[in-house]
């Protein structure tokens, strides 16, 4: 009995129940005036010391050893458990069995080749490993063959006095492919490419708002009915917008009106950008052909209303001074100096300002073939005239080429024989523009 009691002593007194429990349970004491059964004991203490049997720590060691761990027992458990799920390896029950420093018997070999005795060296030919080329492809055989389809374009067609069918043709991708390709992939990548060419053509005309879809139809039928793949645009333009108001936004000018006389649009004229554009560049020319020398033309604005169909069109313009000419001024490897050049100009001080002045100056200084390369541009001094208009100078920028020319011919003549003749020639040879020529024949 006092064995049993130190054994269940040290069952009590264990690191795993004492990690379970974590600390002694406080049990209440029954009240005073409870009224508690009596136990009988089930069985009495000399009856199970009787039925005890004696227990020797000789007789078993593990008895006098220490217990293991609650975690150290499920691990092991759980070691046992799945080693024994596992077949042995190879079907060899040696290796099953836990133990990992016994001696293991070679594998079995299932593969009579392995065991075969090898080839000696002297009879081993080594043939070189040959890959079967592919047959080359035929061109025609990859290739995919299509038709370009445009629908909804008639009617906005026949609006346009150039024709939207023949300006998409010019510029198709479509039509430039020549009906081929060689996948559909790339069909449809010439599709998209002619759907936004198709939005920029429309747009051009005034249709701002037009619709554009694009898709591929397969090919359909069999034979002399087959019909290729069809590259198809479905156009629908909308409503074509015309101008509305036209505002020119510039200071006074002289004469009055300069600006919006040479502005060649009208309101209700269809919005065609190539007409808006040449109206600009007609603006952008009169002005300095009319005293304005450093006029500017500004990014015009077009403002949309989707309800009336109209755009209210703005032009903004930096007029600048009005000028006179003055004198001249030249830099650069001088061909001329600015007296000769006065010569050259039809054109004396005090002279309202004109562009086409300056570009008959610059005609005349490229036509003596003395120089290389010559700009001429108007530079403004701040020197105000009588009128308030302001000079400008003449300002000419050369390169000087090459002033010597040499070249001859050789012929035969029946009557004559042959015949050499030879040009030699300086056309600044006595500043400015003194030629020395020279002529020989021989023959």
């Amino acid at each position: 009995m006092p064995r049993l009691v130190a054994l269940l002593a040290a069952l009590l007194a264990s690191p795993a129940l004492a990690q379970e429990t974590g600390e002694t349970l406080a049990i209440p004491a029954p009240p005073v005036d409870a009224a508690l059964p009596d136990v009988e004991p089930i069985i009495g203490d000399e009856e199970f010391e009787a039925a005890v049997p004696e227990l020797d720590p000789l007789d078993d060691p593990e008895l006098s050893g220490e217990l293991e761990s609650i975690e150290q027992f499920e691990r092991r458990l759980a070691d046992e458990e799945s080693a024994a799920d596992q077949e042995a390896p190879l079907g060899d029950p040696a290796l099953a069995d836990g133990d990992r420093s016994e001696e293991v018997a070679d594998a079995t070999i299932r593969d009579a080749e392995l065991v075969k005795p090898l080839p000696p060296v002297e009879s081993f030919e080594v043939t070189p490993v040959e890959f079967a080329q592919p047959a080359a492809a035929d061109d025609e055989s990859v290739t995919v063959a299509y038709q370009t389809v445009i629908t909804g374009l008639d009617e906005a067609n026949e609006q346009t006095p150039t024709g939207l069918r023949s300006l998409f043709r010019s510029f198709s991708a479509l039509r430039e492919g020549g009906g081929k390709a060689a996948n559909v992939a790339m069909v449809q990548a010439r599709l998209e490419q002619d759907s936004e060419l198709m939005q920029t053509i429309l747009a051009a005309e005034g249709w701002y708002s037009a619709d554009v879809k694009t898709r591929i139809d397969l090919p359909t039928g069999e034979g002399e009915t087959a019909e290729p793949m069809a590259a198809v645009i479905d156009v629908i333009p909308g409503q074509r917008y015309k101008l509305g108001a036209i505002a020119v936004l510039a200071d006074p000018t002289e004469p009055p009106g300069l600006i919006r006389d040479n502005l060649a649009l009208q309101p209700g004229e269809p919005i065609v950008a190539e007409r808006v554009q040449g109206a600009e560049a007609q603006v952008s020319l009169a002005l300095p052909e009319q005293g304005y020398p450093f006029a500017e033309v500004g990014q015009r604005s077009i403002l949309l209303d989707r309800e009336t169909g109209l755009g209210d069109y703005t032009l903004p313009v930096k007029v600048g001074p009005r000028a006179r000419f003055d004198g001249f001024e030249t830099e650069g490897d001088l061909a001329f100096d600015a007296q000769h050049i006065e010569v050259l100009a039809r054109f004396e001080r005090g002279e309202l300002y004109d562009s086409r002045k300056i570009d008959d100056l610059r005609k005349a200084l490229v036509a003596t073939g003395l120089l290389s390369n010559v700009t001429v541009e108007p530079r403004a001094t701040g020197e105000r005239a009588e009128d308030g208009t302001e000079y400008v100078t003449t300002f000419v920028r050369q390169q000087s080429g090459p002033a010597r020319t040499i070249a001859g011919t050789l012929g035969y003549a029946t009557g004559e024989g042959l015949r050499a003749e030879a040009t030699w020639s300086h056309r600044n040879m006595f500043p400015p523009e003194g030629a020395l020529i020279a002529h020989g024949l021989a023959g």
